[in-house]
């Protein structure tokens, strides 16, 4: 509690679940998906 927290998010359940979790319990939250060649536009869109 009271914490900073960053979350490598891609938008599936855990990454989802833990987003959640963190903005109900840490003081700050900050999610980041990264762009890749391995990943369409899209998908990092709708993450």
């Amino acid at each position: 509690r009271g914490k900073k927290v960053l979350v490598a998010f891609s938008g599936g359940v855990d990454s989802s679940l833990l987003a959640f979790l963190s903005s109900k319990y840490a003081k700050e939250t900050l999610l980041i998906t990264e762009k890749s060649i391995l990943y369409p536009d899209d998908e990092i869109e709708e993450a």
